[in-house]
């Protein structure tokens, strides 16, 4: 946490509100974890990541809170795919779609995790979860008084997300070590801008507070 919060923007965040963090205290009844591609071949290979996120999932659901799994879609299905292909290529826009084929490695959730019958499933077309048809996760979460998303997993999706859920009027917490985003200074925008950036261990202990 040092990293991110380092002396110049400990001085800005406290001198613009009065306090580090902005959202001193969760209700785990209005919060939504929200793990983001969550598949092998974004997580796999990280096991410091993959621990996090089971040790985010398990202090919700002790605390009360939802449980929400989202899953790519192939970029070739997005309305960007045209965008997608050049920038990514044709190529690995291919290998993609083959991954997340029915029983390919990227049509289930990365080893190491284990989401619950009770937890909540559902794909996204795009980086963001939170970008106007894209997914139905905010409506969903509007439907059942969720106002607060944990945001996890994979670095894109999650920077992406966080921004588009701030928009949206979601508070927006990013579990630091439980994503992928390596770029503190990635971090330290989203803290200064538009969420709250916390380890995994302080976020449980917030919600079982």
């Amino acid at each position: 946490m040092d990293e991110i919060y380092d002396a110049g923007l400990v001085r800005l965040l406290v001198g613009r509100r009065g306090r580090l963090h902005a959202f001193p205290a969760i209700e785990p009844g209005r919060t939504a974890v929200v793990v983001l591609d969550a598949v092998p071949s974004a997580l796999d290979g990280n096991p410091i990541v993959t621990a996090a996120i089971e040790t985010l999932a398990a202090g919700a659901r002790a605390a009360g809170a939802t449980i929400c799994w989202i899953k790519p879609t192939p970029p070739a299905s997005w309305r960007s795919s045209d965008a997608a292909d050049a920038i990514l290529g044709g190529e690995a826009l291919a290998l993609a779609t083959e991954r997340m084929e029915p029983g390919a490695p990227d049509s289930g959730i990365a080893d190491g995790l284990c989401p619950e019958p009770s937890d909540w499933m559902a794909h996204k077309a795009g980086y963001s979860a939170f970008f106007p048809g894209n997914c139905s996760l905010p409506d969903w979460l509007g439907a059942h008084g969720l106002d607060t998303v944990v945001l996890a997993g994979s670095g894109i999706a999650a920077t992406a997300s966080a921004r588009d859920a701030f928009e949206a009027g979601f508070r927006v917490i990013v579990c630091s070590d439980a994503t992928t985003v390596a770029d503190t200074k990635v971090l330290r925008d989203i803290a200064r801008d538009h969420g709250d950036v916390r380890p995994a261990a302080d976020i449980v202990a917030l919600m079982l507070r």
